[in-house]
């Protein structure tokens, strides 16, 4: 089988062979084993290395949200009760991450409000503010197929405002009843 989601994991038969990519949310190294919990925009999945002493090399040294892309054997009966397990055949690094992160994902000490506007991509993947637009997105999607099975049209309009917008390129001018309107 290809690449497929950490959701989709669920819906497998144990064995088969999968692609998963996804962040590194955090890594435990033992002596023979290291463990892997991969986060992708579904869910969280443990990565199990063993064997393959290069492998075991390379996984202890990649740092937390560094993206990833795992191959492996999915294993239905897994030791993890909290998420699915994939014994690891093949790692590449697609992107190391910086290290110290400016702010933590999994991490629940919070940062300023600065800093996490300046790092808005990392402040993004945390759980808790991915909710908020998961839960737009899904709202704005019942409206939309509501209003669409009752035989309405969606019109997206060019918007006459007071003020010029942001991009130059786009501004036009109307007299109306002698206010000047952008």
């Amino acid at each position: 089988m290809g690449k497929v989601s950490i959701l989709d994991l669920t819906n497998l038969k144990g064995g088969e062979k999968v692609t998963i990519y996804g962040w590194v949310q955090e890594i435990k190294v033992l002596k023979n084993i290291t463990f892997v919990n991969l986060r992708d925009y579904t869910g969280v999945c443990q990565v199990t290395v063993k064997g393959d002493q290069n492998l075991l090399e390379k996984a202890a040294g990649i740092s937390r949200e560094s993206v990833v892309k795992i191959s492996g054997t999915f294993k239905k009966d897994s030791i993890s009760k909290s998420a699915p397990e994939i014994v690891c055949n093949e790692l590449e690094v697609l992107n190391i991450s910086q290290t110290p992160l400016p702010l933590g994902i999994i991490d629940p000490v919070e940062a300023d409000f600065e800093t996490r506007f300046n790092n808005r991509v990392l402040d993004l993947r945390k759980t808790k503010n991915n909710i908020i637009f998961k839960a737009k997105a899904n709202i704005l999607w019942g409206i939309r197929k509501f209003l669409k099975d009752e035989g309405f049209t969606e019109v997206q309009t060019p918007k006459i405002v007071s003020s010029a917008t942001e991009g130059g390129a786009e501004v036009f001018s109307e007299n109306i009843m002698i206010e000047m309107l952008f």
